[in-house]
Protein backbone atom coordinates (compact mmCIF):
# COMPACT_ATOMS: atom_id res chain seq x y z
CA UNK A 1 0.00 0.00 0.00
CA UNK A 2 3.04 2.51 0.83
CA UNK A 3 4.34 1.49 -2.55
CA UNK A 4 1.09 2.31 -4.10
CA UNK A 5 0.70 6.04 -2.66
CA UNK A 6 4.16 6.96 -3.44
CA UNK A 7 3.50 6.11 -6.99
CA UNK A 8 0.00 8.04 -7.10
CA UNK A 9 1.83 11.19 -6.00
CA UNK A 10 4.03 10.97 -9.49
CA UNK A 11 1.18 11.09 -11.55
CA UNK A 12 -0.47 13.95 -12.75
CA UNK A 13 -3.29 14.83 -15.19
CA UNK A 14 -3.42 17.67 -18.28
CA UNK A 15 -6.42 19.22 -18.68
CA UNK A 16 -6.73 20.75 -22.44
CA UNK A 17 -9.29 23.01 -24.25
CA UNK A 18 -9.65 23.21 -27.39
CA UNK A 19 -11.92 25.61 -29.11
CA UNK A 20 -12.49 27.17 -32.64
CA UNK A 21 -11.59 30.50 -32.97
CA UNK A 22 -14.17 31.69 -35.55
CA UNK A 23 -16.93 30.78 -33.52
CA UNK A 24 -15.33 31.07 -30.24
CA UNK A 25 -17.02 27.53 -29.61
CA UNK A 26 -15.98 23.82 -28.64
CA UNK A 27 -14.70 21.59 -31.41
CA UNK A 28 -16.42 18.26 -32.67
CA UNK A 29 -14.54 16.25 -30.49
CA UNK A 30 -15.19 13.19 -33.61
CA UNK A 31 -13.25 15.37 -35.74
CA UNK A 32 -10.10 15.53 -33.89
CA UNK A 33 -6.97 13.30 -33.26
CA UNK A 34 -4.69 14.25 -30.34
CA UNK A 35 -1.34 12.78 -30.22
CA UNK A 36 0.36 12.57 -26.96
CA UNK A 37 3.86 11.68 -27.30
CA UNK A 38 5.72 10.18 -25.75
CA UNK A 39 2.76 8.73 -23.28
CA UNK A 40 1.08 7.26 -26.38
CA UNK A 41 -2.46 7.23 -24.33
CA UNK A 42 -5.89 8.73 -25.50
CA UNK A 43 -7.50 11.72 -23.18
CA UNK A 44 -10.73 11.81 -21.36
CA UNK A 45 -13.31 13.55 -23.10
CA UNK A 46 -15.32 15.68 -20.61
CA UNK A 47 -17.51 18.55 -22.18
CA UNK A 48 -17.38 21.64 -23.42
CA UNK A 49 -13.94 21.05 -24.89
CA UNK A 50 -12.30 19.52 -21.87
CA UNK A 51 -9.83 16.73 -22.68
CA UNK A 52 -8.29 15.16 -19.42
CA UNK A 53 -4.99 13.39 -19.90
CA UNK A 54 -4.79 11.57 -16.62
CA UNK A 55 -1.90 9.35 -14.81
CA UNK A 56 1.20 11.13 -16.78
CA UNK A 57 4.42 10.67 -15.17
CA UNK A 58 7.17 12.85 -15.00
CA UNK A 59 8.41 13.97 -18.31
CA UNK A 60 8.49 16.20 -21.42
CA UNK A 61 5.19 16.17 -23.42
CA UNK A 62 4.67 16.90 -26.59
CA UNK A 63 0.88 17.26 -27.59
CA UNK A 64 -0.23 16.65 -31.27
CA UNK A 65 -3.54 18.22 -32.43
CA UNK A 66 -5.08 17.39 -36.07
CA UNK A 67 -8.11 17.56 -38.32
CA UNK A 68 -9.12 17.89 -41.88
CA UNK A 69 -11.09 21.17 -40.55
CA UNK A 70 -8.13 23.35 -39.03
CA UNK A 71 -4.03 23.62 -38.70
CA UNK A 72 -1.90 21.30 -36.99
CA UNK A 73 -2.05 22.23 -33.09
CA UNK A 74 1.43 21.35 -31.07
CA UNK A 75 2.20 22.12 -27.55
CA UNK A 76 4.78 21.21 -25.27
CA UNK A 77 5.05 21.04 -21.36
CA UNK A 78 6.86 19.47 -18.82
CA UNK A 79 6.42 18.99 -15.48
CA UNK A 80 7.89 17.56 -12.22
CA UNK A 81 6.84 16.30 -8.49
CA UNK A 82 7.01 19.79 -7.26
CA UNK A 83 3.92 20.54 -9.48
CA UNK A 84 1.03 20.60 -6.93
CA UNK A 85 -1.97 21.58 -9.99
CA UNK A 86 -2.37 19.68 -13.00
CA UNK A 87 -1.26 22.02 -15.88
CA UNK A 88 -4.49 23.53 -18.35
CA UNK A 89 -3.75 24.54 -21.45
CA UNK A 90 -6.21 26.52 -23.46
CA UNK A 91 -5.96 25.92 -27.62
CA UNK A 92 -6.70 27.51 -30.45
CA UNK A 93 -7.77 25.99 -33.66
CA UNK A 94 -7.28 28.02 -36.88
CA UNK A 95 -9.08 27.02 -39.78
CA UNK A 96 -7.46 24.83 -42.63
CA UNK A 97 -8.40 25.94 -46.46
CA UNK A 98 -10.66 22.42 -45.85
CA UNK A 99 -12.83 24.52 -43.30
CA UNK A 100 -16.43 25.34 -44.26
CA UNK A 101 -17.50 28.61 -42.82
CA UNK A 102 -21.25 28.73 -41.71
CA UNK A 103 -20.79 32.79 -41.55
CA UNK A 104 -18.91 35.60 -43.07
CA UNK A 105 -15.51 35.88 -41.44
CA UNK A 106 -12.54 38.51 -42.43
CA UNK A 107 -9.47 36.33 -43.60
CA UNK A 108 -7.00 36.35 -45.47
CA UNK A 109 -6.01 32.96 -47.98
CA UNK A 110 -2.45 32.77 -48.14
CA UNK A 111 -0.53 30.50 -50.34
CA UNK A 112 3.19 30.26 -49.72
CA UNK A 113 5.51 29.39 -52.93
CA UNK A 114 9.27 29.35 -53.88
CA UNK A 115 10.66 31.12 -56.96
CA UNK A 116 10.03 27.71 -59.50
CA UNK A 117 6.35 28.28 -57.58
CA UNK A 118 6.69 25.27 -55.82
CA UNK A 119 3.95 25.09 -52.38
CA UNK A 120 6.02 25.01 -49.51
CA UNK A 121 4.89 23.88 -46.51
CA UNK A 122 5.69 24.66 -42.94
CA UNK A 123 5.78 28.61 -43.49
CA UNK A 124 4.95 30.09 -40.40
CA UNK A 125 2.30 32.91 -40.90
CA UNK A 126 1.67 35.82 -38.59
CA UNK A 127 -0.91 38.78 -39.25
CA UNK A 128 -0.42 41.84 -37.03
CA UNK A 129 -3.26 44.33 -37.13
CA UNK A 130 -1.30 47.90 -37.75
CA UNK A 131 -4.52 50.60 -37.47
CA UNK A 132 -4.62 51.76 -33.88
CA UNK A 133 -8.69 52.15 -34.81
CA UNK A 134 -8.49 48.20 -35.23
CA UNK A 135 -7.72 47.56 -31.77
CA UNK A 136 -9.49 44.81 -29.69
CA UNK A 137 -9.26 46.76 -26.19
CA UNK A 138 -7.67 49.91 -24.23
CA UNK A 139 -6.26 49.70 -20.79
CA UNK A 140 -8.48 51.42 -18.81
CA UNK A 141 -5.76 51.91 -15.60
CA UNK A 142 -2.20 50.77 -14.83
CA UNK A 143 -1.47 47.38 -14.48
CA UNK A 144 1.51 46.80 -11.91
CA UNK A 145 4.14 45.04 -12.47
CA UNK A 146 3.11 42.21 -10.06
CA UNK A 147 -0.77 41.68 -11.40
CA UNK A 148 -2.02 39.37 -14.33
CA UNK A 149 -5.35 41.38 -14.62
CA UNK A 150 -5.77 44.20 -16.45
CA UNK A 151 -8.62 46.52 -16.82
CA UNK A 152 -9.81 47.43 -20.44
CA UNK A 153 -12.43 48.96 -22.83
CA UNK A 154 -13.72 46.30 -25.12
CA UNK A 155 -14.01 46.65 -28.93
CA UNK A 156 -15.69 43.85 -31.44
CA UNK A 157 -16.00 40.13 -29.94
CA UNK A 158 -15.61 38.87 -26.54
CA UNK A 159 -11.74 37.69 -25.92
CA UNK A 160 -10.90 33.97 -26.51
CA UNK A 161 -8.36 32.13 -23.83
CA UNK A 162 -5.18 31.83 -25.74
CA UNK A 163 -5.75 34.86 -28.22
CA UNK A 164 -2.96 36.80 -28.53
CA UNK A 165 -2.19 40.65 -28.78
CA UNK A 166 0.54 43.47 -29.06
CA UNK A 167 0.89 46.12 -26.63
CA UNK A 168 0.87 49.54 -28.74
CA UNK A 169 1.59 52.75 -27.23
CA UNK A 170 -0.07 54.60 -30.46
CA UNK A 171 -2.51 56.65 -28.43
CA UNK A 172 -1.54 60.63 -28.34
CA UNK A 173 -1.98 60.62 -25.11
CA UNK A 174 0.90 57.60 -24.25
CA UNK A 175 4.48 58.71 -23.68
CA UNK A 176 5.57 56.03 -25.80
CA UNK A 177 8.86 56.06 -24.07
CA UNK A 178 7.67 54.16 -21.06
CA UNK A 179 5.99 51.40 -23.41
CA UNK A 180 7.51 48.74 -25.38
CA UNK A 181 5.38 48.39 -28.61
CA UNK A 182 5.90 45.06 -29.26
CA UNK A 183 5.31 43.02 -26.20
CA UNK A 184 3.27 40.04 -27.27
CA UNK A 185 0.69 38.54 -24.97
CA UNK A 186 -1.91 36.29 -24.23
CA UNK A 187 -5.44 35.88 -22.57
CA UNK A 188 -6.45 33.42 -20.21
CA UNK A 189 -9.67 34.71 -19.42
CA UNK A 190 -11.28 32.39 -16.99
CA UNK A 191 -14.80 31.80 -16.69
CA UNK A 192 -15.44 34.66 -13.65
CA UNK A 193 -13.95 37.17 -15.63
CA UNK A 194 -15.93 39.45 -18.20
CA UNK A 195 -15.90 41.30 -21.20
CA UNK A 196 -14.02 44.42 -19.02
CA UNK A 197 -11.74 42.27 -16.94
CA UNK A 198 -9.24 39.57 -18.62
CA UNK A 199 -6.61 37.97 -17.17
CA UNK A 200 -2.92 37.40 -18.48
CA UNK A 201 -0.94 34.19 -18.36
CA UNK A 202 2.04 35.90 -17.60
CA UNK A 203 2.81 39.36 -15.86
CA UNK A 204 4.03 42.55 -17.63
CA UNK A 205 7.66 43.34 -17.86
CA UNK A 206 6.72 47.01 -16.97
CA UNK A 207 4.02 48.98 -16.03
CA UNK A 208 1.40 50.58 -18.57
CA UNK A 209 -0.51 53.47 -18.75
CA UNK A 210 -4.17 53.96 -19.34
CA UNK A 211 -4.68 54.17 -23.14
CA UNK A 212 -2.72 51.44 -24.66
CA UNK A 213 -3.91 49.18 -26.93
CA UNK A 214 -4.33 45.78 -27.67
CA UNK A 215 -3.51 44.48 -31.34
CA UNK A 216 -4.90 41.11 -32.38
CA UNK A 217 -2.22 38.93 -33.62
CA UNK A 218 -3.21 35.79 -35.78
CA UNK A 219 -0.86 32.86 -36.45
CA UNK A 220 -1.15 30.21 -39.02
CA UNK A 221 1.09 27.27 -40.52
CA UNK A 222 0.87 26.63 -43.87
CA UNK A 223 -0.05 22.47 -44.98
CA UNK A 224 1.14 20.52 -47.92
CA UNK A 225 -0.30 22.82 -50.55
CA UNK A 226 1.65 25.30 -49.29
CA UNK A 227 -1.70 27.33 -47.94
CA UNK A 228 -2.66 28.50 -44.99
CA UNK A 229 -5.90 30.38 -43.67
CA UNK A 230 -5.92 33.28 -41.13
CA UNK A 231 -9.47 34.86 -39.49
CA UNK A 232 -9.21 38.05 -38.12
CA UNK A 233 -12.13 38.06 -35.60
CA UNK A 234 -12.83 41.84 -34.98
CA UNK A 235 -12.53 44.65 -37.59
CA UNK A 236 -14.07 47.57 -35.49
CA UNK A 237 -13.90 50.10 -37.90
CA UNK A 238 -14.76 47.88 -41.02
CA UNK A 239 -11.15 48.56 -42.13
CA UNK A 240 -8.05 47.52 -41.26
CA UNK A 241 -4.47 47.51 -42.12
CA UNK A 242 -2.26 45.08 -41.83
CA UNK A 243 1.16 43.11 -41.93
CA UNK A 244 1.79 39.91 -43.14
CA UNK A 245 4.74 38.07 -41.66
CA UNK A 246 5.77 34.88 -43.65
CA UNK A 247 8.36 33.47 -41.32
CA UNK A 248 10.05 34.44 -38.02
CA UNK A 249 9.96 38.27 -37.87
CA UNK A 250 13.12 38.44 -35.32
CA UNK A 251 15.03 36.85 -37.30
CA UNK A 252 17.04 38.30 -40.59
CA UNK A 253 15.28 36.14 -43.15
CA UNK A 254 11.70 36.77 -43.21
CA UNK A 255 9.08 38.51 -46.03
CA UNK A 256 6.40 41.00 -45.32
CA UNK A 257 3.36 42.39 -46.68
CA UNK A 258 0.94 45.14 -46.00
CA UNK A 259 -2.62 44.60 -46.58
CA UNK A 260 -5.90 46.55 -45.70
CA UNK A 261 -8.46 44.84 -45.44
CA UNK A 262 -12.44 45.52 -45.45
CA UNK A 263 -14.69 43.89 -42.71
CA UNK A 264 -16.35 40.53 -43.85
CA UNK A 265 -13.55 40.29 -46.61
CA UNK A 266 -11.80 37.39 -48.47
CA UNK A 267 -8.79 38.10 -49.64
CA UNK A 268 -6.42 35.24 -51.66
CA UNK A 269 -3.23 36.18 -51.07
CA UNK A 270 0.09 34.63 -52.82
CA UNK A 271 3.85 34.84 -51.04
CA UNK A 272 6.83 34.03 -53.03
CA UNK A 273 9.57 33.15 -50.37
CA UNK A 274 12.82 34.23 -51.49
CA UNK A 275 15.64 31.16 -51.91
CA UNK A 276 17.57 32.42 -48.61
CA UNK A 277 14.80 31.74 -46.30
CA UNK A 278 13.86 28.48 -47.99
CA UNK A 279 17.69 27.45 -48.11
CA UNK A 280 18.71 28.89 -44.07
CA UNK A 281 16.00 30.31 -42.27
CA UNK A 282 13.87 27.03 -42.84
CA UNK A 283 16.92 24.77 -41.88
CA UNK A 284 16.48 26.12 -38.41
CA UNK A 285 12.80 25.52 -37.19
Amino acid sequence: MIQQSLSIRHQLSAVIYITDIVTGRAVDHQRLSLILEPAGNAPIYKNEGCYIYSNLPVGVYRLTIRSPDYGIVTKQWEWNPEQKNPPVFRLLLQPSPAYSFGTQATRIDCRCVNASGQPMAGIPLTLYSRSAVNSRARLKKNASLESRVIEVTTAGVRPLAGEQFVFSAVDKDVTSREITSDELIMIECLPQLNDQVWQLTAPLSQSYLSGVLLLPVVQAITDHHGEAVLVIRAIPSTQGQFELVAGYANQKLYRSEMLTVQESEVVTFQLTIPPSFEEDGMAKH
